[in-house]
């Protein structure tokens, strides 16, 4: 057998591996509120779905391509995050294109579509219900063609890049921020020589910056704007907002701790901003992110001073995945010092992506392949030593709860935000009410899932209803309540009558 029939026999293994773990359990667990946003958003109709992500600070492309997939599947959860799946699979096979395309070896790209097809982080974005799978996507292509346009110099990379990079920016707001990573790989490309040369005299004499963009580089802007001019006043009115409330300052101390969920994950569901997956048998578990950050320092300053003299691709290549790698980080921390909160693991999912490559890559161009090969099963004997939480799937079986009491019918009480927008997936949404027992009067007029329409302020009208059904206990009402059972974690009471 030829050498090339093994490495397209071994891609295949890849593809199916990564299919496997991205569709295996993908119903099982319960959706968290972001994907009960999701789903509740995508049953309505075209029009009303709009109006929400306008009144929102969501862009809508993901929504517009998910929405007649979902159809298909009675927007089921498998139809929803089966989305999810398929984009993250495509990205699997595109790492594996771009390590080929950037470093023409077949062993290194085979390594690295492994190691993100493995990679805890990106099978789970591939399992949820929200854009994090596409806006990987989309901007590992708009990568993949940047780079494509200074090796060929063909207009159809510059135009290409420029369409997923637009088609990136109406997935997810954060593709801003990627603009001066790209700025700054354009100068870097175009000048490599100028920069990578070591002889400080000569360069200091000879350099020649050009910062201006060439004729590619204009198109390319020309384009992305035309992608953004459909949805320009809604984007214009969602990027007045600067940040999200509930996202604290970032710091460089946070930088490790994301690295770390960039290879391992973090706990699925979590709201907020998470924290690293924890692991069952590791005397210092909060260290890993930092080892890995040292890691790639160290095996980029030996990779420079192994190569110092030279200038060839390799060296272009492992500097321009690092702009891409650290860069998104970088620039929302230096955002936050300006009050621009941002900084969230999961708005990072390109950055994850490209940073597994870097470290890859830099493991196969510093050490030989046998090295790489150990750390690549170290990598997967701690991926099976991470503490997986168990899994709730309280809110899928609450249906044939209420129908074995003859529930169905009832009216249904959550008695927070969150669980409210999950039960009007679940179950009909009309008969989902909400009494948010913690502050009964809270104005939920800006949440688009939520609303007030629905919303029950008196504890008098809710003692009225003696048939209706309230998910969880309220500690006030435990005499005028009685237990009717418990789904998982859930309890289920009912008015006395």
């Amino acid at each position: 057998m030829q050498k090339k029939q093994v490495y397209y026999i071994l891609l295949f293994l890849i593809i199916f591996l990564s299919v496997f773990l991205r569709f295996h359990k993908i119903t099982y667990r319960d959706f968290w509120y972001d994907e009960a946003f999701t789903g509740v958003i995508i049953k309505w109709d075209w029009h009303t779905m709009m109006n929400g992500l306008i009144r929102d600070v969501h862009p809508p492309l993901y929504y517009l391509l998910l929405k007649p997939w979902a159809s298909i599947f009675n927007y089921s959860v498998w139809g929803l995050r089966g989305f999810s799946a398929v984009f993250g699979i495509a990205t699997v096979i595109l790492a594996f294109l771009l390590v080929k395309r950037i470093f023409k070896s077949w062993p290194l790209a085979l390594i690295t579509g492994f190691v993100v097809a493995i990679a805890p982080f990106n099978i789970q974005y591939s399992q949820e219900a929200r854009m994090y799978s596409l806006f990987g996507f989309l901007m590992l292509c708009a990568i993949y063609f940047f780079y494509s346009s200074f090796s060929t110099h063909k207009w159809r990379n510059s135009i290409l890049w420029a369409l997923f990079f637009g088609l990136a920016i109406n997935t997810h707001y954060l593709s801003f921020f990627m603009a001066p990573l790209f700025y700054l790989a354009f100068i870097f490309l175009r000048n490599a020589p100028q920069i990578l040369d070591n002889n400080w005299k000569t360069k200091l004499r000879r350099i020649t910056l050009r910062f201006l963009p060439d004729k590619y580089f204009f198109v390319s802007i020309g384009i992305i704007i035309l992608t953004l001019l459909p949805w320009l006043k809604v984007l214009i009115k969602h990027l007045t907002k600067h940040s999200l409330g509930w996202i604290p300052p970032a710091h460089f101390s946070d930088l490790p701790r994301t690295i770390q969920i960039f290879f391992f994950g973090s706990p699925p569901g979590m709201s907020g901003v998470p924290e690293p997956s924890a692991f069952k048998y590791l005397f210092f578990p909060d260290s890993l992110g930092l080892l890995i950050y040292s890691l790639i320092l160290v095996l980029i300053f030996i990779f420079w001073l192994r190569n110092k003299t030279r200038i060839d691709n390799s060296k272009k290549s492992i500097l321009f995945l690092s702009i891409f790698s650290f860069g998104l980080p970088v620039v929302l921390i230096i955002a936050s010092h300006f009050k621009i909160y941002l900084y969230v693991s999961r708005y990072f999912a390109p950055s994850a992506i490209v940073m597994q490559i870097l470290l890859v890559a830099l493991l196969w161009k510093v050490l030989n392949r046998k090295v790489v090969l150990a750390f690549v099963g170290i990598y997967v004997l701690l991926i099976f030593n991470l503490n997986i939480p168990p899994v709730n799937h309280n809110f899928q079986l609450l249906p044939k709860f209420l129908k074995e009491k003859n529930l169905e019918n009832a009216k249904i009480y959550a008695l927070d935000p969150g669980e409210f927008t999950i039960l009007r997936y679940y179950l009909d949404p009309e008969q989902v009410y909400l009494f948010n027992k913690n502050n009964p009067n809270e104005d939920f007029s800006g949440w688009v899932s939520v609303g007030n329409e629905k919303r029950i302020t008196k504890v008098e009208d809710l003692l009225q209803d003696k048939t209706g059904v309230i998910v969880g206990k309220i500690e006030v009402l435990e005499k005028e309540t009685e237990r009717v059972g418990q789904v998982g974690s859930l309890e289920v009471y009912q008015i006395k009558r």
